[in-house]
Order: C-alpha cells, then structure tokens, then sequence
C-alpha cells in the first residue's frame, strides 16, 4: 500500500474533526480513509478505537486498541482502553479469559526495537570480548569480560522478548467484531458450543469455507463465520 502522507493527514484532522463535534461515524469514516491512504500509526488507530467505542462499535473498537498497541506497546492509555471496552462487554462471558501470560507479554514488546536490541548486544558483547584478548592486564581483562557478561545478559533478554513478540505475532489472535455462536463443526446447521460477545480475544487456527476455527484462551474451541471476527496483525 503507497503512503498518501497529504491526503491521510486531511482525513486523520477531519476525523479529529468529527469526533469533537460528537459525529462519531463521521470520524470512524475519516479515520479509515486515513488508513486506507496509507497511515498506520498508533495514535491514528488509538483514535480509531475511541470513535468505534463511542459509536458502540465495541469489537472493532477493542480491535483497533490492540492495533494501536502493535504499533506502540508502550500505549498505557490504549491498553487502558482496551481493559475498559472488554470488562464492560465480557464481564462473566464464557471465554473471555485473558490470553496466556507470554501471549501478553509478547503483545506489548516492540519488535523491531527487541531484534534490534539483541543484534546490538552481540555484537558489542563480542567486540568485548575480541578486545579483551589484547587489552594487558589482569584488572583491564576482568573489567573486559564483566562488561561482555552484561552484554551477554542483556542480548538474552532481548532475545526472549524478540521470541515473545515474534511467537504472539504468529499466533493467528484475532478480536471477535460481532456477538454470535461459535459452532463444533464449520457449518450453518451444526451444533452450538457456545455463545460468544464481542471483543473477545482469539486464536484463528483453521479455515473452512466461509468458517474459521478459533480457539479460547481458557481451552474452548469451535467454528464461527470469518465474518465476525478480525486478526489484530496482518
């Protein structure tokens, strides 16, 4: 997709525009042109996400919050927000559990600053150590190699956090944008497992025609329309 960095900047200030005037659906449309021209930042989609909320637009509004944190792990205000559209929507719901504690954790670390992070460890970890070996000295060899150990260290945590964010991002979680029935087998006449709302968090892991499997964060699985339900990374 091209970047229109003039046209997404009109439609982005006219749905600021909208949303102060109260004309949510005018916003929600603004804020999607500003999408569909090529913006993809975690304030447009945090935006996004209050104009769905206000709109009552709950599951597309919990979608574009989790977006936003994608974009930004460190959105305290989006991850409120998310917390706050799914407590009202969920609150006793079958399976609305969180996600699993990595899941989580690998939602709210950025991945390109964590690969970068592990690349630059390394390599300075091992300039250390490279260095080391030429420095004369007992007590310049010993500061030498505590540096390369907190190097080391430090590469390790990037490394974990790097696994967390890359195994989330591959996990296929998706938000579910309508209220329906998720079904045991992918067809209109099967059988209903159980009723599911909206915001609710997924695992897409199969496709049938026109029907997705997903799973629950607490162990339920079934069959619901692909229509109803988003995946929050592409």
């Amino acid at each position: 997709m091209s970047f229109d960095r003039a046209q997404a900047t009109r439609h982005a200030l006219a749905g600021n525009d909208a949303y102060a005037a109260g004309d949510w659906g005018g916003a929600i449309s603004a804020y999607e042109a500003a999408l569909q021209a090529g913006a993809d930042s975690a304030d447009l989609w945090f935006n996004l996400g209050n104009a769905c909320y206000r709109a009552g637009q709950t599951g597309r509004a919990a979608l574009a919050f989790e977006k936003a944190l994608r974009r930004d792990p460190g959105d305290e205000q989006a991850l409120r927000n998310l917390e706050l559209v799914r407590s009202q929507v969920t609150r006793g719901v079958v399976g609305a559990q969180r996600p699993p504690f990595l899941d989580r954790v690998g939602a709210r670390v950025d991945l390109e600053v964590a690969s970068a992070s592990l690349l630059a460890t390394w390599i300075l970890a091992f300039c250390v150590l490279a260095l080391r070996l030429r420095l004369r000295g007992a007590a310049l060899r010993a500061v030498a190699a505590g540096m390369a150990a907190v190097l080391l260290a430090g590469s390790a945590v990037a490394g974990a956090a790097t696994w967390a964010a890359t195994r989330v991002r591959a996990a296929g979680w998706a938000v579910v944008l309508t209220p329906g029935e998720v079904r045991e087998a992918p067809q209109p006449d099967a059988r209903v497992a159980f009723p599911i709302e909206a915001t609710v968090a997924v695992r897409l892991t199969a496709t049938v025609g026109r029907y997705v499997r997903v799973e629950l964060p607490g162990g339920l699985s079934g069959w619901i329309e692909a229509a109803a339900v988003a995946p929050i990374d592409p």
